[in-house]
């Protein structure tokens, strides 16, 4: 071997060993380089990451459906309040008496015609409804509750019955009415007065 080509060798192995880690890296390029740091996640690190973010998107969901629950249960609540005060107003106009027959899944309006209680058939807003599903309601009546499935048997038997009165002198029956959702803690409260006072109120301990 030649003195030069000692030389040369000597000189290039010296020069590799100065270059440290980071240079070496840097020469690799930017794409070995990032694919040397991803190296550094692990296996359980990933798994978290994938759990938290589907934690969140499964509150997220929950959240959206508890609010559309919400706002139905209140749309339902607020229907029949605004329906009450309207029979009322017509009852005093009319002169004629009005009730509110109840099952477990919807209500209907009466009119008192030639002493029978008659459906009113004669007014869109006051047709017979029908609660949407997953929902229902609880009645109570002059301080008594009323069990809805049995007065809807009596009422197939006999014909309707109401369980609320509207009466032409401006006064009402004295009650209670939680609309609920069947699955939840959402519920809203009427409740009447015998002077004609019909309140709304979010009841968040009804259940």
């Amino acid at each position: 071997m030649s003195v030069t080509g000692s030389w040369t060798e000597c000189r290039t192995g010296a020069w590799l060993g100065q270059i440290s880690p980071s240079e070496s890296t840097r020469s690799l390029g930017p794409d070995k380089a990032a694919a040397g740091r991803m190296r550094g996640f692990t296996l359980l690190e990933i798994l978290v990451v994938m759990f938290i973010v589907g934690l969140m998107f499964s509150l997220a969901v929950l959240s959206v459906g508890d609010g559309g629950q919400r706002e139905t249960v209140r749309r339902e609540a607020e229907r029949f309040r605004a329906l009450v005060l309207l029979a009322q107003e017509r009852a005093i106009l009319e002169a004629r008496e009005f009730g509110v027959s109840f099952t477990d899944d919807g209500y209907s309006f009466l009119v008192l015609e030639d002493n029978e209680w008659q459906p009113i058939t004669d007014d869109e807003l006051f047709r017979e409804r029908t609660l949407p599903e997953g929902m229902g309601v609880e009645l109570t009546a002059d301080d008594l509750p009323v069990d809805l499935a049995a007065a809807e048997e009596d009422e197939n038997e006999k014909g309707p019955r109401p369980h609320l009165l509207v009466l032409s002198s401006g006064e009402l029956s004295s009650f209670e009415l939680s609309f609920y959702a069947e699955h939840g803690d959402i519920a809203y409260r009427i409740e009447g007065e015998v002077q004609g006072e019909v309140s709304l109120q979010h009841d968040e301990d009804a259940l």
